[in-house]
């Protein structure tokens, strides 16, 4: 489980979870973690850096919760690379130039607005589907690809 160490970081992010501080298990669990029917083939880790300084990651799922769907798990950019397009720019190239799916998906913490924002810019919208994670609310996004 060293590969995911990298990413505890990234976690020092003020909006991911709304601030909370997340440990190594957990990091490590929620990047493994994979839905009924889904192998680690099918899941994605990019890390994206200059030099040697991770800037980024993205956990992804292809293929879920259909063939037709890329499922977004976590992206997540460094702080001091926020409110500079970076991100905007990276997931658009992602999105259209990376992955073979007809639409992309995700779950979104309910209150995030920083988050929400930002999905939103990049053309996704609320679908009417919410999911209790125990501590907070998710609400489901989706954006065509075609």
């Amino acid at each position: 489980m060293k590969r995911y160490r990298c990413y505890v970081s990234l976690i020092s992010n003020p909006y991911y979870l709304l601030g909370e501080k997340q440990t190594n298990s957990f990091i490590e669990e929620d990047l493994t973690a994979l839905p009924m029917g889904k192998s680690m083939q099918d899941k994605y880790f990019l890390g994206f850096y200059h030099q040697e300084e991770l800037l980024g990651f993205l956990d992804a799922i292809v293929g879920y919760p259909n063939e037709d769907c890329l499922y977004i798990g976590w992206f997540m950019i460094h702080k001091k690379y926020q409110g500079t397009m970076f991100a905007q720019t990276l997931m658009k190239t992602l999105l259209h130039q990376c992955f073979s799916a007809k639409y992309a998906r995700l779950g979104c913490i309910k209150g995030n607005v920083v988050a929400e924002k930002f999905w939103t810019k990049l053309g996704f919208h609320f679908t009417k589907e919410e999911m209790d994670m125990g501590k907070y609310q998710v609400r489901m996004m989706e954006t065509s690809l075609l």
